[in-house]
């Protein structure tokens, strides 16, 4: 398993990369691996990590760590989707999007395979602000999801909202976006 120290409020810690399923609603069928970072206690010592709950922003390395984990996971896998999020200080940062962008293709990686979620904190309005980044993550060949501790924002907007997020059968997470329908989101807007 691969890891990094990080320093966080002024402690060390272990960061592993994690990929948890996300299953149909039966549980029976995995749709894709959701990306995520685990921190433990970081000590000289061998012993057992104890794991640490982070409240605080965590740096840019834990988020390229983790791209790059799953990047080089999806290179052995290659078959399996995965779900990324994307943290909140990246909203709107094209160099970034090109990073991971660049990520893919070096590891042979499609886009395609790969869901850029956003942070359960986004609001309606970040949201629609950020059109022209969404527009830009869909032409790199990236999906668009809402964690589904997001789902606030589908259920606060009307029937057209909703759909542009659509349901899988049997999948509680709002899924993928097309380019037209984040045409139909900026008509909404104006």
């Amino acid at each position: 398993m691969r890891s990094i120290i990080v320093d966080i409020s002024d402690k060390k810690l272990l960061v592993t990369a994690e990929f948890l399923p996300v299953t149909d609603l039966a549980g029976k069928n995995i749709i894709c691996y959701q990306a995520s970072a685990r921190f433990f206690e970081y000590s000289e010592q061998p012993t057992l990590p104890r794991p640490v709950e982070i409240t605080c922003a965590q740096p840019p390395s834990v988020a390229d760590f983790v791209f790059t984990s799953l990047c080089q996971l999806a290179k052995k896998k290659e078959t399996l989707c995965f779900s990324f999020t994307l943290p909140p200080q990246r909203m709107n940062d094209t160099d970034y999007l090109a990073t991971l962008y660049h990520l893919c293709t070096s590891n042979g990686v499609a886009t395609e395979r790969i869901e850029i979620a956003f942070d359960e904190q986004i609001t309606q309005a970040e949201l629609q602000q950020s059109l022209p980044f969404l527009r830009e993550i869909k032409s790199y060949g990236f999906m668009l999801g809402l964690q589904n501790r997001a789902e606030h924002l589908l259920q606060s907007r009307d029937r057209e909202w909703r759909s542009l997020f659509p349901a899988v059968k049997g999948y509680a997470l709002p899924r993928a976006l097309t380019l037209s329908q984040l045409q139909l989101l900026e008509n909404l807007g104006s």
